[in-house]
C-alpha cells in the first residue's frame, strides 16, 4: 500500500505541485470571500419548544436584543450648555442611517389630553434645544414628573442617565453594523471628551459587535504569532533555513484552505472557527517535525536522500495518518452536539486537519527531493546533548524505577479525582469576555445602576380576542400583579430591572388624562378604563405601546432587563417564577411563556452540555476504533489510552482547584486535548511494533529502542504544541484563553505520561499485552515493514533530485 503511495508522491512530483497550486488558488479565491458572524450562536435545534416559543415571540413583537445602551454618571447634566449638547447629540444619533429610534431624557415623549379632538396626543417633550437655564430647570422638573421613565432612562439615586438606541436588525446581522455602531460611538465620545465624562456602552448589539471586531483582530494576530513561534522553534530544532521556510510555506497554504473551507461551506468566522487557522498551523508544525526528524534520522544512517524520503512516507506517513485521524475525530465529535457554531467548528477543523496531513505528506518529500541533502550541521539536533540526556534519563528511570512511577501516577490520579469533585457547572450569557475588558466593566456599570441589559421576556396569551380587556380587564390587573411581584419581591428586584409592559402604557395614558399629575401614574379602575377608551380610540398611531400588545388585544408581553447571571441563577430564578406566574395566570385560562435571550441561553447551555459530554464519549470511542485498526489488540488499546486519560483527569482537577467552571466554552477542551495528546502514544507504539520485528520480538530492547527513536519527536512536537496553544492565553475571550492554558497543561502531562507510564506498563506487563494480535495491523495501510525498490521511482538516488 505505502509502496504505491510513495510512487505517486515521488514519481509525480511536478504534477502534485501543480495540482496543489491550482487547488490552493481556488481556495484563496474563496478565502477572500469569507465573512464574520455578527449573530448570536444558535444553541438549540429548530424543533425545540423553547426555540419555537422564542421565534414566535420575535415574529409577534420583533427582536428582543436590538437596543444599544449608552450611560453617563453626571450630577451636572441639567445645565444649559451641557443639556443642550446632550439634546443635539441625541438628535444627531437619531439622524444616523440604521438607527430606528433613540430615547434619552432629551428625547422622550409625553401624552397630552386634547379635549377639542377628544383624544390624547403623543408628542415629543422637547422640540428644540433649550435656550435658558430656567427652561432646562423646568424640563428637568417635567421629566422627573413622568414615572414612566424612572429607572428606565435615569436613576435618580445615582445621577446615571441612559440613551437607548434601537438599531435596524437587518444592519445588525451584516458587516455594516461595525460602521453604524462606530458612528454612534464617535458622536457620543465627542460629547464625553468635551465634558470630560466617562461613557459606558453596553447592550447585546454593542457586545456582539465589539466581540466580532476583537475576533477579527485576534485572528490576524494569532496567525502571525503562531507562525513566528513555529519558525523560532523549527530553527532552534533543525538549525536549517529550509527546515523553517518550507514548513512555514505549508502553514500559509493550510491557512488559506481553512478560510476557503469556511467560505465554501457557507459558514462565517465565529469565536470558535476564528481559532482554527493558528491551531492548524500548530498541527502542521507537529506533522513537519515528525517527518523532518525521520528524514534526518534515515539520511544519517545510509546517506541516501530518496531512500530516506521514501521511508519518511512509509514509516511516518502511516503513523501521522492515525494521529491526524484521531485529532480530527476529537473535533468531528462536535458535529453531534446539535449546536450550529460547534458543528461548523467540528466540520471545518476535522476536514482541514486531514488536509494538513495530506499537504505535509506530499509537500515535505516532494520539496526536499528537489533540495540538496542535509549537511552535517543540519543533523546535529539528533545528537543534541540536552535532549539526548533527557531521553537517556527517561530510559534509566523506566528501567529502574517503575514502581516509583506507578506510585506517583496513583497519587496524581488521587489528587485529580479530588480536584474533579470541586468542579462546578455554570456559565453566563456574556461568558467569553475577560473581566479586565472595558466591555465587561461597562456591563457591570449597567447592572449596578439598572440591574443589567440582558433581555428576559414574558409572553401572556389570553386565548381569546380582546382577552386583555374582557371581564373588567381581569387579565390587565393580573399583569399589574405580576409586575408588582418583580418590583416588591427582594429576590427578583435584586436581579431584574423595572418591568415594562402595557400596564405602564395605560398608567402613562391615565396620568395624561388626569392632567399629568404623577400620582395618577396607575392602572385606573375598570369604570375609568372605559372612559379612557374614547380618548385612546382616536389616539395618534405614532406611539410605542403597540409593541407591547397584538392587534387583537389577545397577546401581550412584559419586558425585563436582567443581570449577566450564571445559568444556575437563571434556572433558579425561572423555576421560582413559574409557580408564582401560575398563581396569577392559571394555566387552564392563559398561556404564559418565559422567553427571550436569557431563557434561550439557559436551555441552550443545558442542551449543549449534555451533547458535549456525548461528543467526548464519541471521540473516545472513535479514537479507540482508529487505534484498533493499527494495533488490533484490545489490551494494547487499553494500555495506550491509560496514559492519555490521566492528563484529562488532571486538567479537570486543575479546573476544580482554580475555580474554572464546566461550561460550553471549556468542556470542548477535553475532546480536543484527547485527540491531540494520544498522538505521542500512537507514534511510540508504531515504533515499538516495528522494533519488535527488528529485535526478534525482544520486548525490553524493543521498548527502549522505540523510546529512544521517538523520544526526540515526542519532546519536539509537545514543545511546539505547548507554545502553539499557549498563544491563546493572550486572547480577550475567556473560552479561548482557557483553551490556551488548559490544553497546554494537558499536553505537558500527556508528554510525561507517554514518556514514563506507557513504556513502564509495556515492560511490566510484558508478554501479557504484546500478543500475536498486536503483531499485524488490521488494515494494510498501517503496515510499516515494506521497503520500496528505489529503481522504480526513476529518480536519482545518490542525493540530488
Amino acid at each position: 500500500m505505502w509502496t504505491f503511495i510513495v510512487r505517486i508522491i515521488l514519481r509525480n512530483r511536478l504534477v502534485n505541485l501543480v495540482i496543489i497550486f491550482l487547488l490552493t488558488g481556488f481556495m484563496l479565491y474563496n478565502a477572500m470571500q469569507v465573512k464574520l458572524s455578527y449573530q448570536l450562536a444558535k444553541m438549540l435545534p429548530s424543533t425545540d419548544s423553547t426555540y419555537i416559543a422564542y421565534e414566535n415571540f420575535k415574529k409577534q413583537f420583533g427582536e428582543d436584543g436590538s437596543v444599544m445602551f449608552i450611560g453617563i454618571q453626571d450630577t451636572n447634566l441639567y445645565t444649559k450648555d451641557k443639556f443642550g449638547d446632550w439634546y443635539d447629540m441625541t438628535e444627531d444619533i437619531k439622524g444616523i442611517s440604521g438607527v430606528q429610534e433613540v430615547l434619552s431624557v432629551a428625547r422622550i415623549y409625553n401624552l397630552r389630553r386634547n379635549d377639542s379632538l377628544n383624544r390624547l396626543d403623543f408628542q415629543p417633550l422637547i422640540r428644540q434645544r433649550p435656550q435658558s437655564q430656567e427652561e432646562v430647570d423646568s424640563l428637568k422638573q417635567l421629566i422627573f414628573s413622568l414615572p414612566f421613565y424612572k429607572n428606565l432612562l435615569y436613576n435618580p439615586d445615582s445621577d446615571v442617565t441612559l440613551i437607548m438606541v434601537t438599531l435596524d436588525k437587518k444592519i445588525l446581522n451584516s458587516k455594516k453594523r461595525v460602521s453604524l455602531l462606530q458612528e454612534v460611538k464617535d458622536r457620543v465620545d465627542e460629547f464625553g471628551e468635551q465634558y470630560n465624562l466617562k461613557i459606558h456602552y453596553s447592550g447585546l448589539p454593542y457586545i456582539r459587535t465589539v466581540t466580532a471586531k476583537t475576533l477579527e483582530d485576534e485572528l490576524v494576530f494569532f496567525i502571525y504569532l503562531a507562525a513566528i513561534i513555529a519558525s523560532i522553534i523549527l530553527l532552534l530544532f533543525f538549525k536549517s533555513f529550509r527546515a523553517v521556510f518550507f514548513p512555514i510555506l505549508i502553514m500559509g497554504i493550510t491557512v488559506i484552505w481553512v478560510l476557503g473551507t469556511i467560505s465554501l461551506l457557507g459558514y462565517k468566522i465565529t469565536v470558535l472557527t476564528g481559532i482554527l487557522p493558528p491551531l492548524i498551523i500548530v498541527i502542521v508544525v507537529e506533522n513537519c517535525i515528525f517527518l523532518l526528524n525521520k528524514y534526518h534520522t534515515e539520511y544519517r544512517i545510509h546517506r541516501n536522500k530518496i531512500k530516506a524520503l521514501s521511508r519518511v512516507v512509509q514509516r511516518i506517513g502511516n503513523a501521522n495518518l492515525l494521529t491526524n485521524a484521531t485529532t480530527a475525530a476529537g473535533f468531528a465529535a462536535f458535529t453531534i452536539t446539535g449546536n450550529k457554531i460547534l458543528t461548523e467548528f467540528g466540520v471545518v477543523a476535522s476536514i482541514n486537519i486531514l488536509v494538513a496531513y495530506l499537504l505535509t505528506l506530499i509537500l515535505i518529500p516532494v520539496v526536499f527531493s528537489y533540495l540538496p541533502p542535509p549537511k552535517e550541521r543540519h543533523l546535529g539536533h539528533l545528537e543534541r546533548k540536552t535532549v539526548k540526556g533527557i531521553i537517556a534519563k527517561v530510559v534509566h528511570i523506566v528501567l529502574n524505577y517503575r514502581n516509583t512511577i506507578y506510585v506517583i501516577a496513583a497519587m496524581i490520579i488521587g489528587i485529580g479525582i479530588w480536584g474533579m469533585t470541586r468542579l462546578e457547572t455554570t456559565g453566563n450569557i456574556v461568558d467569553d469576555i475577560s473581566k479586565k475588558h472595558i466591555l465587561y466593566k461597562d456591563l457591570m456599570f449597567m447592572e449596578k445602576h439598572f440591574k443589567g441589559v440582558m433581555p428576559l421576556e414574558i409572553s401572556i396569551d389570553t386565548k381569546e380576542e380582546n382577552g386583555l380587556f374582557k371581564n373588567n380587564a381581569r387579565a390587565l390587573y393580573k399583569l399589574k400583579r405580576l409586575q408588582r411581584l418583580f418590583i416588591k419581591d427582594s429576590l427578583y428586584s435584586r436581579y431584574f430591572s423595572r418591568p415594562l409592559s402595557i400596564v405602564d402604557g395605560i398608567s402613562f395614558i391615565y396620568q395624561a388624562h388626569r392632567g399629568g399629575n404623577p400620582r395618577y401614574f396607575i392602572v385606573p379602575p375598570p369604570s375609568q378604563l372605559r372612559e379612557l377608551k374614547q380618548y385612546t380610540r382616536n389616539m395618534s398611531s405614532d406611539n410605542t405601546f403597540k409593541s407591547f400588545i397584538d392587534s387583537a388585544n389577545r397577546i401581550t408581553r412584559m419586558s425585563i432587563q436582567m443581570a449577566n447571571v450564571s445559568t444556575g441563577e437563571i434556572e433558579m430564578l425561572t423555576d421560582s417564577l413559574r409557580p408564582e406566574i401560575d398563581k396569577i395566570f392559571p394555566p387552564d385560562d392563559y398561556t404564559v411563556e418565559l422567553t427571550g435571550t436569557s431563557v434561550v441561553y439557559l436551555k441552550g447551555s443545558k442542551y449543549l452540555m449534555k451533547n458535549l459530554v456525548s461528543s467526548l464519549l464519541l471521540a473516545l470511542t472513535v479514537i479507540s476504533v482508529l487505534m484498533a485498526l493499527l494495533f488490533t489488540s484490545f489490551r494494547m488499546i487499553v494500555i495506550s489510552l491509560v496514559p492519555n486519560i490521566i492528563p484529562l483527569i488532571m486538567t479537570a482537577a486543575m479546573m476544580g482547584f482554580v475555580g474554572i467552571s464546566i461550561k460550553p466554552s471549556t468542556i470542548l477542551i477535553f475532546s480536543i486535548a484527547l485527540g491531540i495528546s494520544v498522538d505521542n502514544a500512537i507514534h511510540f507504539l508504531s515504533r515499538y511494533r516495528l522494533q519488535l520485528r527488528f529485535n526478534n520480538w525482544n520486548i525490553k530492547n524493543s521498548v527502549l529502542e522505540a523510546l529512544r527513536e521517538t523520544g526526540y519527536s515526542m519532546i519536539y512536537s509537545s514543545v511546539v504544541l505547548f507554545f502553539g496553544f499557549s498563544i491563546f492565553i493572550l486572547s480577550s475571550f475567556g473560552g479561548t484563553e482557557a483553551l490556551g492554558y488548559l490544553i497546554s497543561f494537558t499536553l505537558v502531562i500527556a508528554l510525561l505520561s507517554n514518556l514514563f507510564i506507557l513504556p513502564s506498563l509495556l515492560l511490566t506487563l510484558d508478554k501479557h499485552i504484546t500478543t500475536k494480535a498486536f503483531k499485524e495491523p488490521l488494515l494494510e495501510i498501517f503496515d510499516e515493514e515494506e521497503d520500496i525498490d528505489l529503481d522504480e521511482l526513476e529518480i536519482d538516488t545518490r542525493g540530488s533530485a
